[in-house]
């Protein structure tokens, strides 16, 4: 498969991370919050490593030539070049002149989260569609961009009675194989009728994330990413 798999994981992740065809990604530098440049910084990485960058800790007074410098440093060290800016706090005016700067600066691919694509030119990280929704319609807004996709496991209930419809999100699997599957949305559901209300289980798991990333291929991403705990068997 032409698509890359990045798994993004912790250090202790890292250190029993089995050889694979999926590539690690560091999870993941933090502005720091006794500093003016970043803090969590791996001490080793494989080569062709992803390196992420989030806003677990918001940023103030940051320097980006430091950030820029320590995030190139560690490119060259582990002979890699390909950046993830996984920014989830919107609309900090900091975090906007960071992006603006660090596309500049960074010597490789860069990515950023849909928060902060309006800022650069760069990769447009595309958060996973919700088990509701299909991938052409999630990508339709970015498509003059070079898109990256997250990958990630999910479920909904959506329970929908007169005039009203909800939908609830768990982080746990309620289906099995022997539930319907919808190969438009990639994913897996179960349907209940009852007399005021129908409720509608839907979810993609690790295996509807394979069928997925195969069509995310088919419509020309190059790359992908996930959490270790969602995607590597256990």
């Amino acid at each position: 498969m032409d698509i890359k798999r990045y798994v993004a994981m912790t250090k202790a992740e890292l250190a029993t991370f089995p050889v694979a065809e999926d590539l690690p990604a560091w999870m993941a530098c933090h502005f720091s919050s006794y500093g003016n440049g970043l803090s969590n910084i791996p001490d080793w990485l494989p080569a062709g490593s992803m390196i992420i960058l989030d806003d677990r800790t918001p940023p103030c007074d940051h320097d980006t030539d430091v950030i820029a410098m320590q995030l190139n440093s560690l490119a060259d060290k582990y002979k890699t070049d390909i950046f993830l800016l996984d920014f989830q706090r919107k609309n900090n005016h900091h975090t906007e002149n960071i992006v603006k700067e660090l596309t500049t600066k960074l010597r490789g691919k860069v990515g950023v989260t849909e928060a902060y694509a309006h800022c650069a030119s760069c990769a447009v990280f595309i958060t996973c569609p919700l088990p509701h929704q299909s991938l052409p319609d999630k990508l339709s807004k970015w498509k003059t961009r070079e898109l990256w996709l997250e990958l990630a496991t999910e479920t909904e209930i959506i329970t929908i009675s007169k005039g009203n419809t909800t939908f609830e999100r768990v982080n746990y699997s309620l289906l099995t194989e022997t539930d319907l599957y919808d190969e438009k949305l990639k994913s897996r559901y179960r349907a209940a009728v009852k007399e005021n209300n129908a409720k509608i289980i839907i979810e993609r798991t690790s295996e509807e994330l394979s069928l997925l990333l195969q069509e995310a291929q088919s419509l020309g991403i190059k790359i992908a990413a996930g959490l270790c705990q969602q995607l590597c068997p256990k």
